[in-house]
């Protein structure tokens, strides 16, 4: 066969397996051309039949993947059908090769693939048939520059899974708009995602996240009737209010979660902060409140005595009227390392420090109700360059009796309250006077 013509027009040649090929593909309007040979007994099972020719196509679609150009070797036997294909599209150039087993038993091969080149994730999603589908729901793409392999196969009647041989290796990367887990991301480099055994693996090296950059290492494996997480990330130089905006959107993080973080986004959407952030953890994917880790974060920004979680403790110590030079209660960098337990993110060395002064604190955070409850110490730090005054205690003696610090509440709204009054704290100097 040589020339114009479609491969649904010889479909009663071959039987149904040649016809469920092509109930996918959607021809335009140019007609393929091809040439083929095509020989043997196709009724007698397990007879010496094949088919080898070229293909070439202009615009057509297979499982809404739009293509533009397309040429490829064809290859069919009593065994498979194999593709060996280089296809274009409005975003780049594929290629690479499929194979069709002819009969599928039970638990066996549905497809296998081998490609390599630029992949347009959102529109050939459905490519490959409903399980890729699944594992890349968690990615999102205009345009993936890609090596791939893997084989596919029909799952048995097994409640557990465990007979499901399907395996694939992916390695990506991309500088246009894509997201992980719903988190909008600039720019992914050397990535790699794997799925073998039930488990689905990753790495990625550098990713353009919050104008900063971060690492993501995971695993996420079926486990009791539930998909378990396991991730370490790190993030460095990030825009705090960028950053916290991307991940307000994050799909581990339930509603309660999510809705936290663009509360504090929006009241804190002037800041101009970096965040560097490292957290490892474990949980069930569907609910990241159940999750358990440790991590640390820092920020640095000037004016950090006006973050909500302070309750205004700049202004309460300002008002004291201390004999300090001004600014001694500004602070610019916050350190908390962490421990996570579900709902409940606790730290035991929160540090916040200025030019002057710091605060040493120790609490928690409820992730579901916002309240907070820490303890903090109030410390000077550094040489002060203080006027002489009547004698050393007026300086000395009213800091030790206001070091505590509590700060308690909801984090949209906490206060700041001192352990010892003010009024026990001011007046020895009253009576000096």
């Amino acid at each position: 066969l040589r020339g114009d013509f479609l491969p649904t027009d010889v479909n009663n040649w071959f039987g149904s397996w040649w016809k469920s090929i092509w109930n996918d593909f959607r021809f335009g309007e140019v007609t393929p051309w091809a040439d083929f040979s095509i020989s043997g007994d196709w009724l007698a099972s397990g007879s010496d039949t094949t088919t080898y020719g070229m293909v070439r196509s202009q615009q057509m679609s297979y499982r809404e993947f739009a293509v533009s150009r397309s040429s490829a070797l064809v290859e069919s036997d009593s065994n498979q059908t194999s593709i060996r294909a280089i296809v274009r599209h409005k975003e780049g150039q594929l290629k690479g090769d499929l194979s069709f087993p002819r009969n599928t038993p039970p638990g066996g091969k549905l497809l296998s693939f081998d490609f390599n080149g630029d992949y347009p994730l959102n529109e050939g999603r459905r490519a490959f048939g409903p399980k890729v589908e699944k594992y890349l729901a968690d990615f999102n793409a205009t345009n993936l520059l890609c090596e791939a392999s893997g084989s596919i196969f029909i799952p048995l009647d097994d409640a557990s899974g465990e007979s499901n041989r399907t395996h694939c290796k992916i390695k990506i990367s991309t500088d246009q708009n894509a997201s992980l887990w719903n988190v909008p991301v600039k720019h992914i480099h050397g990535g790699y995602v794997s799925y073998e055994n039930l488990v689905t693996s990753g790495r990625f090296p550098s990713i353009g996240l919050g104008n900063g950059m971060a690492t993501l290492d995971f695993t996420s494996e079926k486990q009791a009737g539930n998909r378990i997480l396991d991730f370490k990330f790190d993030l460095k130089g990030a825009d705090q209010s960028t950053f916290l905006s991307a991940i307000s959107r994050a799909k581990p993080f339930s509603p309660e979660t999510r809705k936290l973080i663009g509360d504090y986004v929006a009241s804190d959407s002037d800041s101009l902060g970096k965040i560097d952030l490292r957290i490892q953890a474990k949980g069930p994917f569907e609910d990241f409140l159940q999750f358990t880790g440790t991590g640390h974060v820092r920020l640095i920004e000037k004016g950090l005595q006006k973050v909500n979680l302070l309750g205004g403790i700049s202004e309460r110590l300002d008002a004291i009227k201390l004999p300090l030079p001004s600014g001694s209660f500004s602070f610019e960098t916050l350190e908390i390392p962490f421990r996570l337990e579900s709902d409940q993110v606790y730290s035991d060395n929160i540090l916040l420090t200025g030019p002057l002064s710091k605060l040493e604190a120790a609490g928690r955070l409820n992730l579901v109700s916002g309240e907070i409850d820490v303890t903090s110490k109030l410390k000077l730090i550094g040489n002060l360059k203080i006027p002489i005054v009547s004698n050393i205690i007026s300086l000395a003696d009213p800091l030790p009796k206001i070091t505590e610090i509590r700060i308690s509440g909801n984090w949209k709204k906490p206060k700041s309250e001192f352990v010892t009054p003010l009024d026990k704290i001011l007046s020895p100097r009253k009576k000096d006077k």
